[in-house]
């Protein structure tokens, strides 16, 4: 089902195909999934256009049953809502989620998303765009389609801010170079309205198809030493030659711990 959308800038219209939101997380409670899951539902874009796609790895607690759950209530109003259930634990890779107060990654587990994104990008289908979202991560309802709209890039994060230790200043999902490296200026300018060029993004990320066309994956570089996926990506995305950017027009939700998830649905709840 084609797409019309008015460009960003130039206000011409351009025929486009749907963009997937195609995501794959090893598994989060079943809280952050609701959560996430809402705001998936909230996007202020065609439904009809959007083919989702879940990769339930390892799952160990209603994870399935969720996503199953929001696929019988609107399977009809999506393009397409596909879940693939896979379970390869060998007992090695601790879920992310384990600890209340942050995140926890080790090598086993950041090598392992290479390989399940990598084989997520392999499903494109007839779709101009792949669009990941990590599992912790809330959008706004406009974000979507403001970044499918946006010219003068190749690939697109949408910035959210996280304190990664609980009382530390919050740093973005984006950096300069480097495992983690902000250049002097950077983050003053992300916390500006703009689109921003980067040197890498997570969390959120809009691959267009000649990205993927050029052969760009998440597998590790052998030679690269940094640690997970996202930088490995975004490395062999420069090297070829591909644009990075960081929008902050609609800052999305990180709910990178039990507090900051209890806010969230605090909030949210009718009064």
């Amino acid at each position: 089902l084609p797409l019309d959308r008015r460009a960003a800038h130039g206000g011409r219209l351009e025929r486009r195909r749907p963009p997937p939101l195609s995501h794959l997380e090893l598994p989060p409670p079943a809280t952050y999934l609701e959560a996430y899951l809402e705001g998936i539902a909230h996007l202020a874009y065609p439904r009809q256009n959007i083919s989702l796609f879940w990769l339930a790895n390892d799952c160990r607690d209603r994870t399935v049953e969720i996503l199953q759950a929001f696929k019988r209530k609107y399977e009809q109003d999506y393009r397409s809502i596909k879940i693939e259930v896979q379970d390869t634990n060998d007992g090695t890779v601790r879920s992310p989620f384990d600890s209340a107060q942050a995140h926890f990654w080790n090598e086993v587990g950041w090598r392992k998303m290479c390989l399940l994104r990598t084989r997520c990008m392999q499903r494109p289908g007839d779709h101009d765009f792949v669009f990941f979202l990590d599992s912790d991560t809330v959008l706004l309802p406009p974000t979507l389609a403001h970044l499918v709209n946006i010219e003068g890039t190749d690939m697109l994060t949408e910035i959210h801010w996280t304190s990664w230790e609980a009382g530390a200043p919050p740093l973005p999902n984006v950096w300069s170079g480097g495992q983690y490296r902000f250049a002097p200026g950077f983050l003053e300018g992300l916390r500006k309205t703009t689109v921003a060029p980067v040197g890498g993004m997570g969390g959120v990320v809009l691959i267009p198809r000649r990205v993927l066309a050029a052969g760009v994956t998440y597998q590790a570089v052998p030679n690269l030493d940094y640690q997970g996926e996202d930088r490995h990506f975004c490395v062999r995305a420069a090297a070829m030659g591909f644009r990075l950017h960081a929008d902050t027009y609609y800052p999305a939700l990180h709910l990178y711990r039990q507090s900051i998830l209890d806010e969230y649905l605090r909030r949210r709840a009718p009064s």
